[in-house]
Parts: structure tokens; C-alpha cells; sequence
């Protein structure tokens, strides 16, 4: 125990931290104190919504044009791996990596599924 909070190894978020300081008497009872610390916090929350609203254009364009192209070139073929994939649909500034977080995106939505043989990852259509 460290000064009268326990430690844990979860992330201590600035929210947190925000209400840690007005759990304290002394700044609970600072009008000003309490008034910067809840204007912060709407701050925070304000730019942890932001984001979340509209897709960039990278992953309408991973939605609307890589996905596609990968679908279509694994009914083309029994098994690929991400390379050969990468390799074989027509789409320009692709790489191996942005194909395979794609690729577990289609595994997450049982678009895809993955099969390892003798240590190599390879994909396949449902």
C-alpha cells in the first residue's frame, strides 16, 4: 500500500486521477479546484467521442475495396497465405500487414478462417 491507495496493475486513467483529487477533502472543498477538474473531464470525455463517430478514409476504403478483393481472390483458391493474397488482388498500396489485420477482422465476422500448417498461417473462404 502506497499512501493510502492500493496499487494494482490496472491503467490509471486521467479520469481516474480526476476523481482520486476530489475524493480529497481539501480540493473537494476548492470551488475552483472542483470546477478546472470537471471542466477537464468534460474535455476528456468530449475528445474520447470525437473519433469514434465517422470511419477514416483507410478503413472505408479496407471496407469497401481490400475486403472485397480478398473474398473474392480466396473463392478463387482452396488456401492462400496473407503474401499470396497480397500478391494476387488488384489493389494498389497494399501490404502483408494491412492484409492481415483485414484478415482477422474477416475471421472475427466468420467471413474467413485460419489454418496453420507446419507453422505457416493460411486462409480460406467459409
Amino acid at each position: 500500500m502506497k499512501g493510502g491507495i492500493i496499487m494494482t496493475n490496472t491503467k490509471i486513467t486521467k479520469t481516474m486521477k480526476f476523481d482520486m483529487l476530489l475524493a480529497i477533502d481539501e480540493v473537494a472543498n476548492n470551488e475552483m479546484l472542483v470546477e478546472f477538474i470537471n471542466h477537464e473531464k468534460e474535455l476528456i470525455k468530449k475528445k474520447s467521442k470525437s473519433g469514434s463517430d465517422k470511419p477514416t478514409k483507410r478503413q472505408i476504403e479496407n471496407k469497401e475495396v481490400v475486403e472485397p478483393a480478398i473474398l473474392e481472390f480466396l473463392a478463387t483458391v482452396e488456401k492462400a497465405t496473407a503474401t499470396e493474397i497480397t500478391n494476387n488482388i488488384n489493389v494498389d498500396n497494399v501490404s502483408v500487414p494491412r492484409i492481415s489485420a483485414i484478415l482477422k477482422k474477416l475471421i472475427e465476422s466468420k467471413k474467413v478462417v485460419r489454418l496453420v500448417i507446419k507453422g505457416t498461417p493460411y486462409f480460406s473462404i467459409v
